[in-house]
């Protein structure tokens, strides 16, 4: 049973490399802050006390919280992009705890691979960190000194995410029957929506527009605005999980006027609704980070410290979007054969799939920027913040994603030349 999941993760190797990808930059932010938060020379005494150590010790919290829910949602998606091979599993007489064990085997070899990866880079980038740190403080030290307690208790993180992605793909077996697992439909298809409390579709985007109200008439503090962008998460999680899915879905005939429109709304509804976690994160990252940079202009290092997060936490999250992208693809394959049987050519399905991503992404653009340009406006005018930190935060928020969408864009191109759903 172990050769034989050794020999099948060889086999779909292409499959596990985003994944790999993922966990091994976790590992690496993982060590890199948690070197951060144990070293003397940046965090000074190390005592909750002291406030810069307090201030780093939430900062690698918020870092490790951001790194095990996207390790959690990345091999989340790896295990339900592997349903068919569990569901033969079942059906060749495998026992649950079989099955089990034939999901870990593969998992932990990918989290040990990745691991070693992800080591490898923190002991390349963390001198280079560390000699930005140290010549913003002014301080003499090796920059090659790393810290023993930080990598134990850096490792010691790792093994918990492990423990939690194994303790998920675990439930997953458990709760998925055979049937489900055998379709291959756990990602494509529409999501019952089994809310005890069904709230109007619209009250989404008065939550969300209420919480960039609240920025212009609460205080002048940043724990007031990231309170009152926390509005902003909500509100855009229900756009993206059911405000715009239902609505195009309601009028798609009656505002589309080709086979190809109603396509491609159709489509873009079922992509948001799929997506729903990743916008929440997306929207906690940002209101939890973009308010903390603005606030902090005046302090060198924690102002550092937060457009170092602020640029991993992008970068993390552009290659979990481009992961959820690719499984799409392999996802939608006989979804895309359907349509050219009943009579969409080749040419048009390659508009529809390429449409779909840049709607996609339109609508990520539109609901995440407008709460970022609302929060530089309000520290403009009540803390003089400058423009130059505004291109900057910009930059840093805006090429990861652009990357992310071209990214995407061309691999779609390549593999679309590769499929055969319309030969």
């Amino acid at each position: 049973m172990i050769k034989m999941a050794l020999h099948l993760l060889k086999l779909e190797k292409k499959s596990a490399v985003d994944l790999c990808i993922c966990i091994a930059s976790t590992v690496t932010v993982c060590l890199l802050f948690m070197e951060i938060l144990k070293s003397p020379e940046i965090s000074g005494n190390l005592d909750f006390l002291n406030i810069q150590f307090l201030y780093n010790a939430l900062l690698t919290f918020f870092m490790i919280f951001m790194c095990v829910v996207l390790m959690v949602y990345s091999s989340n998606y790896f295990i339900r992009l592997k349903s068919r091979e569990m569901g033969l599993t079942v059906l060749s007489g495998l026992s649950f705890f079989k099955r089990t064990i034939y999901s870990l085997v593969q998992v932990l070899c990918i989290v040990l691979f990745s691991s070693m990866i992800g080591i490898i880079v923190f002991l390349g980038i963390s001198p280079i960190v560390k000699m930005v740190i140290y010549e913003i403080l002014s301080v003499d030290a090796n920059i090659f000194v790393l810290s023993f307690d930080a990598l134990m208790q850096g490792l010691a993180v790792i093994l918990a995410m492990i423990l939690v992605i194994m303790l998920f793909n675990s439930g997953f077996i458990m709760r998925t029957g055979i049937i489900e697992l055998l379709e291959n439909h756990n990602i494509i298809s529409y999501k019952k929506d089994t809310r005890a409390i069904k709230p109007p579709d619209g009250i989404y985007p008065l939550i969300y527009i209420f919480g960039l109200i609240c920025m212009y008439t609460g205080n002048n503090q940043v724990g007031g605005y990231i309170l009152f962008s926390f509005f902003g998460a909500v509100g855009a999680y229900g756009v993206f999980r059911h405000y715009l899915p239902h609505h195009y879905n309601r009028n798609a005939l009656k505002y589309c006027k080709t086979a190809k429109d109603l396509l491609i709304k159709e489509d873009v509804s079922l992509i948001m609704q799929q997506s729903k976690s990743f916008i929440l994160i997306l929207m906690v990252a940002m209101i939890g980070i973009v308010p903390f940079i603005c606030g902090t202009t005046d302090n060198s290092l924690f102002n550092f410290e937060m457009h170092l997060a602020f640029v991993i936490t992008n970068i993390l999250l552009s290659l979990t979007l481009i992961n959820r992208f690719k499984i799409d693809h392999i996802q939608r394959r006989e979804h895309f054969h359907a349509i050219y049987q009943l009579g969409f050519a080749g040419a048009e399905i390659d508009f529809v799939y390429m449409q779909e991503i840049k709607y996609y992404f339109r609508h990520l653009w539109i609901l995440s920027i407008i709460y970022i340009f609302n929060i530089f406006i309000v520290f403009y005018f009540n803390q003089g913040m400058g423009i130059m930190t505004t291109f900057i935060i910009m930059a840093e928020y805006l090429i990861p994603y652009m990357l992310a969408e071209m990214i995407i864009l061309y691999e779609r191109k390549e593999e679309i030349k590769n499929d055969k759903y319309y030969a």
